[in-house]
């Protein structure tokens, strides 16, 4: 499988709970053990799939602590992991489509990259004032600043994860060529 398809697999498990009888019937876990499998393919070609990789691994650390307890302070640090992971992924992506004249991939992953930069630290603004605890909002105008808060992330993500299985295939993204970490 190609490591951007993988990539966007592991993404949508991380983002997708579905739960029986209150167990998550495929754990957060999985998804970054192959979002770490598909960055480490993917490192050689740039940096930022690097730092994929690294954010990825800090994903799994978080989700094992999650089984074991600490919440509040897992919260963050899962946001923290998918907002880097994210952020590190559409940068290598941009880098290789931009080196590879592909302006339309280069410049949805800009647009991506910088919208999930700032959801993630609106998400963990809103953390920090939540106190990580779960809040229910039944208030009109803070429901809907939730309600369209929560539909951009699943908006911005499923572009990316469209954006990996689209792009999965180009040239320029396969570790078969000779080519070496760029900045």
């Amino acid at each position: 499988m190609q490591p951007l398809r993988l990539a966007g697999w592991g993404l949508l498990l991380v983002l997708v709970d579905i739960r029986i009888d209150g167990v998550d019937v495929i754990p957060d876990l999985v998804g970054w053990v192959l979002a770490v499998v598909a960055m480490s393919k993917l490192q050689t070609l740039h940096a930022a799939f690097a730092v994929a990789r690294t954010a990825a691994g800090a994903g799994i650390l978080v989700n094992l602590a999650f089984y074991l307890g600490a919440e509040a302070v897992l919260v963050a640090l899962d946001a923290i992991a998918v907002g880097v992971f994210v952020f590190a992924v559409c940068t290598g992506l941009l880098r290789r489509a931009a080196q590879a004249g592909d302006a339309g991939t280069a410049r949805a992953a800009q647009h991506i990259r910088w919208a999930d930069a700032t959801l993630t630290a609106l998400s963990l603004v809103g953390l920090v004032v939540t106190g990580g605890q779960t809040v229910v909002v039944t208030g009109e105008p803070w429901f809907a600043v939730i309600l369209i808060g929560a539909l951009a992330v699943l908006a911005l993500l499923g572009w990316l994860i469209y954006l990996l299985f689209s792009r999965s295939d180009r040239e320029y993204l396969t570790t078969t060529q000779d080519t070496q970490l760029t900045g």
